[in-house]
């Protein structure tokens, strides 16, 4: 059976019980399901989930993102954004498209079809 190496894969998974703080600049398809604070630069076209029981607190730029957890600060997203029931967001989005599901929690400036 042919098997990628670890090293050759292309994705990008934050677990949960770690804590992080800083600039992230991240390719490929990425998880959180961790807390994280600060700067979030995704690849050009690379969709970000945050998961469940992440908790994101700062400012994110992506194509796609996902939220299922917690989010706190500014958000540009040149694709679509999708805000499931589970969520939690506070602060201002920019996307070019946004599906906010029922049961969602938000506290935010929305902004569509900018150029994020």
């Amino acid at each position: 059976m042919d098997y990628l190496h670890l090293s050759e894969q292309h994705f990008s998974f934050l677990g949960r019980g770690s804590k992080y703080t800083g600039v992230f600049q991240l390719q490929g398809p990425t998880k959180i399901s961790a807390e994280l604070e600060g700067e979030i630069e995704m690849g050009p076209s690379d969709h970000l989930t945050i998961e469940i029981l992440g908790k994101v607190k700062g400012n994110i730029r992506c194509f796609d993102l996902e939220i299922y957890g917690h989010f706190e600060g500014i958000i540009y997203a040149r694709g679509t954004i999708i805000i499931h029931h589970t969520a939690r967001v506070s602060g201002e989005i920019n996307a070019t498209n946004v599906i906010i599901k029922p049961g969602a929690i938000l506290n935010t400036d929305l902004h569509t079809n900018e150029k994020a």
